[in-house]
């Protein structure tokens, strides 16, 4: 008999005609889906499917068997809100015409049957084996691996009594903000804008800012970009419309047509030429600002900002004193309900934990139908289903088989009445849970009572104190950091662009490539372009590359043209000089002054006005959630009552009983665990894949990044709200969940499921997904600015939109995303269930019995004579390596006069994974981040002292010797031996970087001196010997040891001859870094090597700061890596600037393939191949500001982490911000 597992999934899709459809779930009806709750009836669509969607098992928008299908409904009109609900409509739409492919559908139902049965079987023998019964009913309910003993004492009386609390408490809370709570809200927010505020004279000088804003608004004209836009667009079109191009037509005017393809791609390269000249040379006048960070030196503005900041709300909170009517504008009744809603929460506050990360997470998954009751309900018709016959190799006497073997496990569900039992929500239930989980959480965390709160006395004594603020003297002081922030932010998106180093050039070159090929074919007498020599010139444009090469230099230009407002970014420029007198002015009144004086006399109330503004908050989730959240989690909990009430009948009938049919129902109860546990994750993924690719988030995270900037239009502007709006922008500006939707969809149209015949077109299907990029992602941060948002939020449709999005995001948060982990062991799951099976139903028959006892008694006669060969060749390689270990103790085969080298040993692996995925590099990237200044002081102060504190032993066995004393610039700099160069003997290490790269880190080399020997010799022969091709220098020529002519000419070093070839500046304009091009010719050998030299002028050994940018090493590093022979790279000591080089690239290289590596592991690596590396924690801050920077320029992430981060870092480099007292920077 054939194999069963060779027909695992034969006729999967032998039943399925062809043809597309745009019905895939007939289970799915659309009166059911027309019965999902809304919100609001305008703007939530039935088709969400948001996390609390109703979960009837079948349906997932694409579902097993069939398909979904809903009524429309239109979005409101003129709808300014980014996060468009109607969107989700269309979007969903979208996603479900594009793989609704009845194929894939078919596919996936029968894969999605097979983890079903999967599933069951283990369940049955685990309930047979009576292997961790306690869990069971959990698993039945799909609601995760909840003891029965939980369940049982959950006490739902008590929970509905404490709702009662919480709904009493919120009738008696009112709907109306009080003036007190506001009072503690403008109290938090001075508070936090003056902590740890320095004295106004105290504040960074902000005049060379000013300055250089005003010279940059002198020089930028928003018009030179806007008016290369629409010539730029008509290229892209052009270039669209000539990518279709085929040479299939046959009548004149189709001819005519196609000649005017390339005909319109030359007139509007030509339109569009000027326009283009015209900016590049308005790029190369701005290309002095290259450097000019204005995110990092607009922190100029934080300090007065702050205060600012708190003068307005002191001024907010005099004015709301001086019109209230509260009795001393206490707040003391809301916080003594908070006491009691406290006090009353003690039994039942982890019960909404479990409700949300049990009750909720699981029963609403997309893959809630693979498993427990619901997997068992549809299975038991499934199971009859004519396919099974093919696909699982059954016919009708297995078939009989393997129903009566799943008699017991399908008799419990048909007499169980928890079967029919789901805790899925609908839309509003989940919200509530959600917000009801909220609640709990803070008043779990609230420490004390309120009796302790009152510190109305103080409040009026020190207001009195300062008196009253004349806001219209220092109103206009809040305008000016606002729009340096706003031009801080476009400006940081022509930054990384790279547009001020590289201009427009390359798209000028990519233009005439362009223009030069197509002209190449036209006719010399008429100078028209034949149709005949079309299809020629189609084939040079594609095979040259060069109009894929000008698609893309159009594209990101388009792309660019998105998101930089030229003229909103001169408009920024202009107001922040209007505006900045105010701030000045502001700065220097006197109710600057006494804004420090208030805070002083107020400063005993810190802790009461923190722990006043987290009952605030509270008091503002109360409100929001509500009466009608109260509705529906007391529905809820009544439905769990129900539940209850069915547990102690279930208990009782888990035990299954016997069956008749003994051989397949043993062999069943040996399912391995783990082979179900693969089957069930891979068809998990696509359906999770499937969900996701219907969120329009996905797709189009820039509506997504910017609902809470218009959540926040209008809104008072303060320090918590700008901490806010750094956390999402960081958080959702690297988002990278498209690239894994696309690649998934990209997948599924190269599959042709027609022709999947076999088990082994699951391996297909498997093999094309293992690659997709993993997509992990930690939502917690961007969650916790949504749950800040929603509460204070009063528009109805924007406040439904953060819902809509925070569902998404809990939702993608409790799936397991990790999609190429188990698409890799699915294809080999599927193959081990399908031999189970074959086994589970195969008898073995005499004569098989007989030769299987044949071969074990040769097998064991084999393995005696196996024995006895592999102790005799133990033994002989046991002699040898005694024989050997004497001989070279003894150094009877060494010879040391002939022994010159020795091998390098750096512990390298020989071989690295590829590089992460984009989305991984994020999150590689974001663990970088400096939250607290003196936790990074801390860490980068811990590296610095294992720099300091590690072995620097020069000792290495023979043939090992040791360098020359007189060739170490600083004794005290050790040599590490066991990656010391050694072709030539110089003071040096030597680094390889995971793509490859050889690193010399050396000393320079030196003259000849009383301690020293002239190395440049030496140093000169080491580049001819080991082929060198770059070096990189870090030190001014004006020091000893210089081994090059300065300036085009010559000079002799021994018998070497250098020959400098040319010399200019890097990038053209660079005073810190200056490019020579070096011929050295050995005149002993005649050999000559020409070498590029690049030198870093000004750094010297321990400056604070080095004088070139992170993004200008980078580009070198990215040059130097090319080449295949080692790079050089030189400092005096060859330490310090030479490591912080080295480590750039070595670092990144390491953490760009490894998820589980640190920055300290990568450190450390580094460190240990060179002694004394770095010598200040300035060095390795910078440093690890050099490596995010690599990874992301790399990988295509955006700068703005490295922005931030480079900013916080030269905050604490430069102005000693945030260090201990007594560290000077």
């Amino acid at each position: 008999m054939q194999c069963i597992h060779y027909v695992l999934v034969v006729a999967i899709l032998l039943s399925v005609n062809g043809g597309y459809s745009t019905n895939i779930d007939a289970s799915v009806s659309t009166s059911s889906a027309s019965k999902t709750p809304s919100v609001h009836n305008n703007f939530i669509k039935p088709t969400l499917h948001a996390i609390h969607t109703p979960s009837n098992f079948s349906n997932t928008a694409l579902s097993d068997s069939a398909s979904a299908s809903a009524s429309p409904n239109s979005s409101p009109p003129n709808s300014r809100y980014p996060f468009d609900l109607g969107n989700f409509l269309s979007h969903a739409k979208r996603v479900k015409r594009q793989s609704n492919n009845p194929l894939f559908g078919e596919f996936l139902h029968k894969m999605s049957v097979i983890a079903r049965l999967a599933n069951t079987i283990l369940l049955q023998s685990d309930l047979i084996n009576k292997t961790e019964m306690h869990y069971k009913i959990g698993e039945l309910l799909n609601i995760g691996q909840l003891d029965i003993v939980f369940l049982k004492n959950m006490n739902t009386t008590h929970m509905l009594e404490f709702m009662e609390v919480v709904n009493k408490t919120i009738s008696e809370i009112g709907k109306d903000v009080s003036d007190g709570e506001n009072a503690v809200i403008y109290l938090y927010e001075m508070q936090n804008s003056m902590k740890d505020l320095p004295a106004i004279d105290k504040f960074p000088s902000r005049t060379d800012f000013s300055n250089k804003i005003n010279e940059l608004r002198e020089k930028f004209e928003w018009a030179q970009f806007n008016e290369s836009w629409p010539p730029l667009r008509k290229v892209s079109t052009v270039l669209n419309a000539l990518n279709g191009f085929t040479n299939g037509s046959s009548t004149t005017k189709q001819m005519n047509e196609d000649v005017k393809l390339f005909t319109n791609v030359l007139d509007s390269i030509e339109y569009a030429k000027p326009f283009i000249i015209a900016s590049n040379q308005h790029l190369t006048a701005l290309s002095s600002f290259k450097d000019w960070n204005l995110e990092v030196r607009r922190s100029v503005m934080d300090q007065p900002e702050r205060l600012v900041f708190s003068l307005y709300f002191r001024n907010e909170l005099q004015k709301m004193l001086n019109a209230s009517v509260e009795s001393k504008y206490s707040i003391s009744n809301k916080y003594k309900l908070i006491d009691d809603l406290k006090k009353n929460m003690q039994n039942v506050g982890d019960d909404f934990q479990t409700f949300k990360t049990n009750f909720l997470q699981y029963s609403n998954q997309p893959s809630a139908d693979l498993r427990g009751f619901q997997a068992l309900n549809r299975l038991s018709s499934e199971i009859n289903e004519d396919w099974m016959d093919n696909a699982l190799g059954m016919n009708q006497e297995r078939r009989r088989k393997l129903i009566h073997s799943l008699n017991p496990i399908f008799a419990l569900k048909n007499n169980s009445k928890l079967s029919n039992f789901s805790l899925s929500t609908d839309y509003k239930t989940g919200i509530a849970i959600e917000d009801m989980y909220l609640i709990a959480d803070f008043l779990r965390e609230r420490k004390g009572n309120s009796k302790d709160y009152d510190y109305s006395y103080t409040l009026e004594r020190c207001l009195k104190d300062v008196g009253e603020i004349g806001w219209n003297e220092v109103s206009g002081a809040l305008q000016s950091p606002k729009y340096s922030r706003e031009a801080a932010e476009q400006f940081s998106i022509l930054l990384d662009t790279k547009l001020l180093y590289e201009g427009l050039q390359p798209l000028i070159d990519d233009f005439n490539s362009v223009s030069s090929i197509i002209n190449k074919y036209k006719d010399s007498h008429s100078s028209d372009l034949q149709f005949k020599v079309l299809t020629r010139v189609f084939d040079e444009l594609k095979t040259s590359g060069s109009m894929e090469k000008l698609k893309k230099s159009v594209d990101r230009l388009m792309e660019f043209s998105n998101k930089f407002d030229a003229r909103e970014f001169q408009n920024s420029l202009y107001r922040f000089l209007t505006w900045n007198e105010d701030l000045e002015g502001a700065m220097k009144s006197k109710f600057a002054n006494e804004e420090y004086k208030f805070n002083k006399c107020f400063r005993d109330h810190e802790h009461d006005i923190s722990m006043g503004y987290h009952d605030v908050r509270l008091l503002q989730n109360l409100r929001n959630f509500g009466e009608e959240g109260v509705n529906h989690v007391n529905a809820f909990i009544e439905k769990l009552a129900d539940m209850k009430k069915l547990i102690d009948e279930q208990e009782t009938t888990l035990i299954l009983k016997n069956t008749n049919f003994n051989v397949s129902w043993e062999k069943l109860k040996t399912i391995d665990g783990a082979i179900v546990a693969k089957i069930d994750n891979a068809v998990e993924s696509v359906k999770n894949l499937i969900e996701l690719n219907k969120m329009e988030f996905v797709n189009k995270p820039e509506k997504m990044r910017d609902a809470i900037e218009y959540t926040n239009y209008g809104v008072d502007k303060s320090g918590t709200k700008l901490e806010l709006e750094q956390k999402w922008k960081l958080g959702t500006g690297n988002l990278a969940f498209r690239s894994s939707s696309n690649y998934f969809k990209e997948a599924l149209e190269k599959i042709n499921f027609r022709k999947m015949k076999n088990i082994s077109n699951v391996s297909v299907f498997f093999k094309e997904l293992e690659g997709i990029p993993n997509m992990n992602f930690d939502f917690n941060s961007l969650i916790s600015v949504l749950n800040y948002y929603i509460p204070i939020e009063l528009n109805d449709t924007r406040r439904e939109g953060l819902y809509q999005i925070r569902s998404e995001f809990i939702k993608i948060s409790s799936m397991d995303l990790d999609f190429a982990k188990h698409f890799k062991s699915a294809a080999d799951a599927f193959k081990k269930f399908g031999d189970f099976l074959d086994n589970c139903f195969t008898e073995d028959k005499p004569e098989d019995q007989d030769k299987t006892a044949n071969a074990k008694a040769a097998a064991k006669a084999d393995e005696h004579y196996i024995y006895i060969i592999i102790s005799c060749v133990l033994f002989v390689v046991f002699v040898s390596a005694v024989v050997s270990f004497i001989s070279w103790k003894k150094k009877w085969l060494c010879f040391r006069k002939e022994v010159i080298e020795c091998e390098i040993i750096d512990n390298e692996p020989a071989e690295y994974p590829p590089p992460l995925t984009q989305d991984i590099i994020v999150i590689v990237i974001v663990n970088q981040i400096i939250i607290r200044t003196l936790v990074k002081f801390e860490q980068w102060m811990q590296l610095l002292n294992y720099v300091k504190s590690s072995s620097n032993s020069e000792e290495r066995g023979f043939p090992y010797i040791p360098l020359d004393p007189r060739k170490y610039f600083d004794p005290n700099i050790r040599l590490m031996p066991y990656t010391a160069l050694q072709s030539i003997r110089l003071h040096g290490n030597r680094f390889r970087t995971r793509i490859g790269t050889i690193f010399y880190a050396m000393q320079s080399p030196m003259e000849a001196t009383n301690e020293h020997d002239d190395t440049r010799e030496e140093f000169l022969e080491l580049i001819v010997k080991d082929s060198s091709e770059y070096i990189i220098m870090a030190q001014d020529s004006n020091t000893s040891g210089i081994y090059y002519h300065q300036g085009v000419g010559s000079a002799k070093f021994g018998r070497f001859n250098v020959m400098t070839e040319s010399e200019t500046q890097f990038g053209g304009n660079s005073q810190n870094i200056v490019v020579r091009q070096l011929k050295i010719t050995d005149g002993k050998k005649k050999l000559t090597r020409s070498v590029k030299q690049f030198q870093i002028k000004n750094w010297a050994q321990g400056q604070l700061l080095p004088p070139i940018s992170h993004a200008e090493l980078e580009m070198i590093l990215t040059e130097c890596s090319s080449s295949t022979t080692p790079v050089i790279v030189h400092s005096p000591s060859g330490t310090g600037p030479t490591m912080l080089i080295i480590g750039m690239e070595y670092i990144s290289r390491n953490m760009e393939c490894n998820e589980q590596m640190t920055f300290d592991d990568a450190f450390k690596r580094l460190v240990d191949k060179r002694y004394s590396s770095f010598n200040t924690w300035q060095e390795i801050g910078w440093l690890q500001c050099g490596v995010v920077y690599c990874l992301s320029v790399r990988h295509g992430v955006e700068l703005s982490i490295y922005h931030q981060m480079n900013n916080s870092y030269l905050d604490m480099a430069v102005k000693g911000n945030g260090l201990p007292k007594g560290v000077k920077n």
